[in-house]
């Protein structure tokens, strides 16, 4: 089965933010998804830049809760853009086997996946479209 026969049935539109946009734009974004586990970060052709995953949007939000040594949250602290908290970016095609998007995602820590088509975001995989699609 292909990327691009189940994608898009649950999560319809996917948050996109810049490199430059400010962390409450981001956390904006994000919250304004509510079936996204993920922000991804395009240029202005909105070719994938990059990743934030959602667990950095939670450190970040978390931090000041936390009774961790400073230095551990030392880049949570500095962070002031989305281009501070994302990851490289990675993503799948439609024309990809869903088997390829579940290496993706486990390699990556994702919990969705990017569908890029020459590489600009057109939507995401979402984990539960994943799961329903894998062969077990």
């Amino acid at each position: 089965m292909k990327v691009g026969d189940v994608y898009r049935k649950i999560t319809k539109v996917v948050a996109k933010v810049h490199p430059k946009d400010k962390i409450d734009e981001v956390i904006k974004k994000v919250s304004r998804s509510k079936l996204s586990r993920a922000v991804y970060v395009v240029d202005d052709s909105d070719k994938l830049v990059g990743i934030i995953r959602m667990r950095e949007i939670l450190k970040i939000l978390g931090m000041r809760y936390l009774q961790e040594d400073v230095f551990v949250l030392l880049s949570e602290i500095l962070a002031k853009t989305a281009k501070d908290i994302m990851i490289e970016p990675v993503s799948v095609s439609v024309d990809d086997s869903v088997e390829d998007a579940l290496r993706i995602a486990v390699r990556y820590d994702l919990e969705d996946v990017p569908v890029t088509k020459r590489g600009k975001v057109v939507g995401d995989l979402n984990c539960f479209e994943l799961l329903s699609s894998v062969k077990r």
